[in-house]
């Protein structure tokens, strides 16, 4: 992504601010805390905060996320598994947090 549009898009992160309300929202780094950022507005985000998520990364990189992040809510991992067709036993926050022995 060029500076320009980093920084145009990191500058419409300053919308949510709700969403990031422990962290210093001026000193997030679109690309090394991405994993946050996704988390955080799939979690807590309304329609725009996802619109500017989808315009931000990629579907591959939101679908990488809702597969692999534990501490995504299961109400939300649901409605992306359907969104972006992932099967729900491929969502690791859906699994039993149970150990199997």
């Amino acid at each position: 992504m060029n500076p320009s549009v980093l920084r145009s898009r990191k500058h419409e992160l300053l919308k949510f601010r709700a969403i990031f309300w422990d962290t210093e929202i001026e000193k997030i780094d679109l690309e090394v805390n991405k994993s946050k950022i996704i988390e955080r507005i799939i979690n807590f985000g309304d329609e725009h905060a996802y619109k500017w998520l989808w315009k931000v990364y990629s579907e591959e990189t939101i679908r990488s996320e809702v597969k692999s992040n534990k501490n995504i809510d299961k109400k939300a991992a649901h409605m992306l598994a359907n969104v972006l067709g992932i099967p729900k036993e491929e969502i690791i926050c859906l699994k039993n947090a149970w150990i199997k022995f």
